[in-house]
C-alpha cells in the first residue's frame, strides 16, 4: 500500500491541476479598463475599440505583442531614469495575466454588472468653462494634409488661473495634433479657418507677435493635464486662443469642431507657469541640416532661467528623425534633469 500511495504523489505532482485559469471577464478586462479604452473606445483616438469581449478576443495575439513590446500603451519617456506622474504601462504581472489569458485559450468568463460597469471610459470632472471653434469645419475630402488656424476668443473680461486643461478634437479620427497659442491683440480674428502659414493671413502681414507661441500642445492619447495645488497658468482677460490643427489625410469631406475645456482657480497662482520654447534658432552648432545617411548631434542652449524653478512638462517633437535627447543643466551641482 505504502509504494502505491507514493505513485500516486509522484504522478499528481506533475499535474499542474492547481493553475488558475484566466478569464476576461475577471482577469483581463480590469487591465484593459485601467490602460486602454480611455483611447480605445467608441469616439477615442484609437483606430478600433476594445470595450467587449468580442474586440479583445480576435485581436489577442497583437495585443500581447503590443504590451510586451511596451509599443503600447505609448510612453518612450526612459523610466530607468526617472519615473514620471502621468507614466503609462503594464506592470509585469499585468503582462503575464495577458500572456497566461491568451496561452490558456482566451476564456470569456462571467460578466458581472459591476465589471461591466467599468466598462466606460473615464470621467472627467465638468470643466468650468468650454470654449468650442466658433463653427463647424468641413475638412476636404481630397486626400491632402491640412493645417488650420482657428481663432477662439476668449471674452473674460478678468484673468483666468488655468488650473486644468483638456483639449477635445471634434473628429478624433482626423485630428493628429494641435498646437494652442495665445494672441492678446485681437488682431488674428479674420484668419479663422485659414491655411496656416498663408502670407496673405494678418499674422503675416501685420507681423504679430503672440502673447505665448505654444500654450499647450495635444496628441492622440493625450488626457487632461492637471497641475499641483499652488501652480496654474494664467490667461489674460480677452485673450484669444489661437488653434493650429493639423488634419490626416482623408478621401471623403468631414467635419470637426473641437473645443478647449478649462479648469479654473479662483485665486492667483503662488507660482505661475511659463513657457520656453527651443526651436532650431537655439542650436549651437548649426546649420540644422541631417544629410541623407548620416547622424547628426545637435546642441542647443537656454537663455538663462530664475534659480528657483520647476519642470512641470517636457514635450520633445522631433517626429521620427530625433531618437534621443537630453537635458543638461548648468552651474548646477546636477548631473542632468530630475
Amino acid at each position: 500500500m505504502k509504494t502505491i500511495w507514493c505513485g500516486w504523489l509522484l504522478v499528481l505532482s506533475t499535474i499542474p491541476l492547481c493553475a488558475q485559469q484566466l478569464t476576461y471577464y475577471s482577469d483581463i478586462k480590469p487591465i484593459l479598463d485601467r490602460h486602454c479604452v480611455e483611447c480605445h473606445s467608441a469616439g477615442g483616438a484609437a483606430p478600433f475599440e476594445l470595450t467587449s469581449f468580442e474586440d479583445v478576443e480576435k485581436r489577442a495575439d497583437f495585443i500581447q505583442v503590443a504590451v510586451e513590446t511596451r509599443y503600447m500603451p505609448p510612453w518612450f519617456a526612459d523610466t530607468t531614469f526617472q519615473t514620471y506622474h502621468n507614466q503609462r504601462g503594464l506592470s509585469n504581472a499585468e503582462l503575464k495575466s495577458i500572456a497566461t489569458w491568451v496561452g490558456q485559450g482566451r476564456r470569456k468568463g462571467k460578466a458581472t454588472k459591476t465589471v461591466e460597469a467599468k466598462t466606460a471610459s473615464i470621467t472627467w470632472p465638468k470643466p468650468d468653462l468650454v470654449l468650442p471653434m466658433q463653427r463647424p469645419f468641413l475638412i476636404p475630402g481630397d486626400n491632402t494634409e491640412q493645417f488650420r488656424i482657428f481663432v477662439i476668443p476668449s471674452n473674460s473680461k478678468e484673468d483666468l488661473y488655468i488650473k486644468g486643461i483638456d483639449f477635445r478634437p471634434g473628429n478624433a479620427k482626423l485630428a493628429h495634433h494641435a498646437r494652442l497659442m495665445l494672441d492678446t491683440t485681437q488682431m488674428l480674428r479674420a484668419d479663422d479657418g485659414a491655411m496656416a502659414g498663408d502670407t496673405a493671413t494678418e499674422f503675416t502681414r501685420r507681423n504679430v507677435q503672440l502673447a505665448h507661441a505654444f500654450w499647450q500642445g495635444w496628441v492622440p492619447g493625450n488626457f487632461p493635464v492637471r497641475y499641483p495645488e499652488g501652480i496654474a497658468k494664467v490667461l489674460p482677460k480677452n485673450t484669444d486662443i489661437i488653434l493650429n490643427m493639423h488634419y490626416s489625410p482623408t478621401p471623403q469631406p468631414a467635419y470637426d469642431q473641437s473645443e478647449i475645456r478649462l479648469y479654473l482657480d479662483k485665486t492667483p497662482p503662488k507660482r505661475p507657469i511659463h513657457d520656453l520654447i527651443l526651436d532650431e534658432n537655439w542650436i549651437t552648432n548649426p546649420p540644422f541640416v541631417i544629410p541623407a545617411g548620416q547622424v547628426v548631434k545637435f546642441y542647443m542652449r537656454s537663455p538663462m532661467a530664475p534659480a528657483d524653478i520647476s519642470l512641470i512638462n517636457v514635450l520633445p517633437h522631433m517626429h521620427l528623425l530625433g531618437k534621443a535627447s537630453k537635458p543638461m543643466p548648468l552651474r548646477l551641482r546636477a548631473k542632468s534633469f530630475r
